[in-house]
């Protein structure tokens, strides 16, 4: 994405249904499960298509760091050894200046 971290930041943080959907048309369904907004132990559920296959995920936030950093793992336990965790680091390219 070309923006600021705290702006990318921001826009995970108020990630809703509307958000989810205009940000990648391969993005089909979002919503939080358990409180909202980027805080360890939030979660949601989204769904997402990948090469024509719909993926359905049950996800926690588990690490978040000042604005740079966002972990999520899998909520089911034998899915953690699949997909252990996301993680979305968010750094200002060299030269960028976005606004």
């Amino acid at each position: 994405m070309e923006a600021r971290p705290e702006a990318v930041f921001d826009l995970f943080d108020g990630m809703d249904q509307a958000r989810y959907l205009s940000w990648h048309p391969d993005h089909k369904r979002f919503v939080w499960t358990r409180s909202q907004g980027l805080q360890v132990s939030n979660r949601f559920y989204f769904e997402e298509a990948i090469a024509g296959t719909l993926l359905k995920k049950h996800v926690v936030l588990t690490s978040i760091d000042g604005g740079r950093h966002i972990e999520f793992a899998p909520t089911f336990w034998l899915m953690r050894p699949l997909l252990p965790r996301r993680v979305f680091r968010l750094e200002a390219a060299a030269g960028c200046h976005h606004r």
